[in-house]
């Protein structure tokens, strides 16, 4: 494991300790339970040994995503040869502020990512897909 994800755990573990287990709104919580489903999603991971707190949107189920592209290879093959990049079955981007609420993240949750932290997740996130990943 490493250090980066121990102190991950270990903030956690504070928060919970401390009784700050709270979001900075409603629907951040629910964002950052979405991200294991369809639909959008909010949660912080490390990437490049830095946190990264990522927003995004699932297009299918996460554990339905090998099916869409292998059913759709053919159309995949002829997008990539006509030098269309992708298609996408879900996308993210680096987040500040909850769109919520509005909360900086980084100053509700810490630098470390606090609840919304899973080192998993992000790393899948960057992982490749797709033909020949």
């Amino acid at each position: 494991m490493s250090e980066e994800v121990i102190r991950g755990i270990h903030s956690i573990l504070r928060r919970i300790i401390r009784g700050d287990t709270s979001w900075c709104c409603v629907s951040a919580g629910g964002r950052f339970a979405a991200r294991l489903d369809c639909g959008d999603f909010i949660v912080a991971g490390a990437h490049d040994g830095r946190v990264e707190f990522l927003a995004g949107f699932n297009a299918v189920n996460r554990a339905d995503r090998a099916r869409p592209v292998r059913a759709n290879a053919a159309v995949a093959a002829a997008l990539t040869a006509a030098c269309v990049s992708n298609m996408k079955v879900f996308m993210f981007s680096g987040v500040r502020y909850c769109s919520s609420c509005g909360a900086n993240l980084r100053s509700y949750y810490g630098r470390d990512g606090g609840l919304l932290r899973d080192d998993a997740y992000v790393a899948e996130l960057y992982a490749p897909v797709g033909p020949g990943a």
